[in-house]
Parts: C-alpha cells; sequence; structure tokens
C-alpha cells in the first residue's frame, strides 16, 4: 500500500492534477484493486490502503482540496477492473497477477462510481 517510487507516482499523476486544477468542480474517486490472493477482507483493506496512499499524494503533495478525492477498495470485486489472476489449479498467476495491484481513477460522478459505492 506503500508508493514504490514517489517521484514515479507523482509524475503519473500530473495529468490527473492539470484536469483537476483546470476543471475545479471535478471530484475523482480513486480504486484501490488487488490480486485475489490473501483472504476478502485482507485484499479489501490493502486495496483501501492502496486507494488512501494516491489520495494522500493527491492531498498532501500537490494541493487537491480532500474534498474532491474520495478512496475506496474493491479487492478483486469488481469485475470490470479484475483479470482473472489464477492459474488452473488454483494458484496465483505471477504473471497476470501484477495487472490487479494496482489504482484506477474514476470521476465521482460517473455511472461506474455509483455502481463501485453501492456495493459498499
Amino acid at each position: 500500500a506503500e508508493l514504490a517510487d514517489k517521484s514515479t507516482a507523482k509524475d503519473a499523476l500530473n495529468y490527473v492534477v492539470e484536469y483537476m486544477n483546470a476543471h475545479t468542480d471535478f471530484k475523482l474517486l480513486v480504486c484501490g484493486t488487488t490480486a485475489c490472493w490473501g483472504g476478502k477482507d485482507y485484499c479489501m483493506n490493502l486495496s483501501n490502503d492502496r486507494a488512501t496512499a494516491v489520495c494522500q499524494l493527491l492531498i498532501n503533495d500537490f494541493g487537491i482540496d480532500k474534498s474532491r478525492v474520495q478512496a475506496v477498495g474493491v479487492g478483486y470485486s469488481f469485475d470490470d477492473f479484475y483479470t482473472y489472476d489464477q492459474t488452473p489449479d488454483g494458484e496465483l498467476d505471477d504473471d497476470i497477477a501484477p495487472v490487479n495491484r494496482s489504482v484506477k481513477l474514476v470521476d465521482l460522478d460517473s455511472d461506474t462510481a455509483a455502481r463501485i459505492l453501492s456495493m459498499k
């Protein structure tokens, strides 16, 4: 849940910050995701921590008002963000799993955000 390279994370978020600065009414839902490994509760907590880390970067390092970002962990439970990452024998597929260890950015006013938040 910690940023492996804060500088790279900041570089990756520059376009988001530019957009948010240009569109001051835009709000962002930051969705943490995980691979399908470690139990549902563990994955939900880890994915929430991932989303929170990105929100904190936006707030603390870029000055985005905290009222404009919301963190949510979806683990591996939101099919739109999940790529099946198990081998036929039920083990974690280490080639696919990294795709699921991520954070997705969603317009808070979108239908996708509404579907995610309704899962909670």
